[in-house]
Formats: structure tokens, C-alpha cells, sequence
């Protein structure tokens, strides 16, 4: 195991045991969720075209990928000063409230998004989101952009050489995670599996988790 995944796994068992006996402030909150994410970029679980979020209860921010600035012209450490709403356009800002309740009552929502970029740009999306991942109260969303002319990609994220890599470190991690102590660290390697359910809400589907 890497000293990066090493790292990455002790600094999350910490925030999390943190959390677990009642300390829920931001700054845990941050630490948690930042280290959960840290690992899994470190176990190669998130591609390099991919948006991942994670949001308190209030919707705000509390960690995100390096990326988000190719895709939103946003500074990562400025987004963290920031909420859902913000990258939402504002005509749809005035649904953002309802639409974040819902998907925490039910648990899991994915569909279409339109991101709003810094520059005033729309940028259309499709979206997962999980809630109360990494933990209770933290709530993970996974994007990927419809890349336009004007946000290109990392050349080798098209690559299947850069796909192999990442499937034979995802493969890896979980050999190596039958010989850690304590519980099973819960990474995104899994896809988020749901039933369909009829509400939408600003043109998601909102889904019951299995």
C-alpha cells in the first residue's frame, strides 16, 4: 500500500471517530470529508473527468475535487465557501431548497444537471448523488460534465491505457483492504443502485435507495 492510500485511510478513521462521538462541527465535517476523498482518488476511484461534491446537511460544500476549477472556472478552496445553489443557475436557485430536502429524505437522486459556471455559463451534467456518504450528515454527489468546446478534458482520461490502470488499482485496493483493521472502508467504487421513484424535482429523477 502506498504511503499516499496510507495516509489518506488514517486521516479519514480519524475525522470519522471524530464525528462519531459528537463532534459535528464544519471544521470535522472538512477534515471527514476531505479525507474520505482523498482516498479515493488515491485507490484511482475517481476518474479524471468526473466531479465529486460532498455537502453538509445545509448544502454547503465541505470537499471537491482539484477539478472543479477546469469545469467551473471556480477555485477549489473558494467552492468550499459555497452551497448547491451557487453552482446552480439562478432561475432554478428558487427550487434548490426543495429539491436538496427531498433528496435527503429519500436518500439517492440521479438525472440531468445544468452547472453554472463562474463566467455566467451553463454547463449541462449528469449527476449521482448518495446521501449521508461518507457519514451521516455528509452527502456525496458524482458529476460528469458534457464536455463542450470550450472545457476540454485531460488527454488521458480518453485513454484506454489511463482506464486499465485505474481498474488494476481499484482491483488491488480490494485486496488490500481484506488485511486492514477495523471496518471496511466504504469507497465509490460501487455504482449507486436505486429504484425509481415519481417525484422530480428540477428535472431530476429522485430515486428510493435500495
Amino acid at each position: 500500500m502506498s504511503r499516499e492510500i496510507e495516509e489518506a485511510l488514517a486521516a479519514w478513521r480519524a475525522a470519522s471517530r471524530e464525528w462519531e462521538v459528537g463532534s459535528r462541527g464544519r471544521d470535522t465535517a472538512m477534515r471527514l470529508a476531505g479525507s474520505w476523498l482523498d482516498y479515493q482518488v488515491a485507490v484511482g476511484t475517481v476518474p479524471d473527468d468526473e466531479i465529486v461534491l460532498v455537502a453538509d446537511g445545509n448544502a454547503c460544500f465541505v470537499a471537491v475535487t482539484a477539478n472543479v476549477e477546469r469545469y467551473l472556472g471556480i477555485d477549489r478552496q473558494a467552492l468550499l465557501g459555497m452551497s448547491i445553489a451557487d453552482i446552480t443557475p439562478p432561475a432554478e436557485r428558487p427550487r434548490v431548497a426543495e429539491a436538496w430536502a427531498a433528496f435527503v429524505k429519500i436518500g439517492a437522486a440521479h438525472g440531468p444537471y445544468q452547472l453554472w459556471r463562474r463566467d455566467g455559463e451553463e454547463v449541462p451534467a449528469s449527476f449521482q448523488a448518495k446521501a449521508n456518504l461518507p457519514a451521516r450528515g455528509l452527502h456525496t454527489s458524482r458529476l460528469t460534465v458534457m464536455v463542450t468546446s470550450e472545457i476540454e478534458p485531460d488527454p488521458a482520461t480518453a485513454s484506454a491505457a489511463a482506464v486499465a490502470r485505474t481498474k488494476g488499482r481499484i482491483s488491488e485496493t480490494r485486496e488490500l483492504l481484506q488485511d486492514l483493521r477495523g471496518p471496511r472502508p466504504a469507497t465509490l467504487i460501487r455504482p449507486i443502485a436505486a429504484e425509481p421513484a415519481a417525484t422530480t424535482i428540477i428535472g431530476r429523477r429522485l430515486e428510493e435507495a435500495v
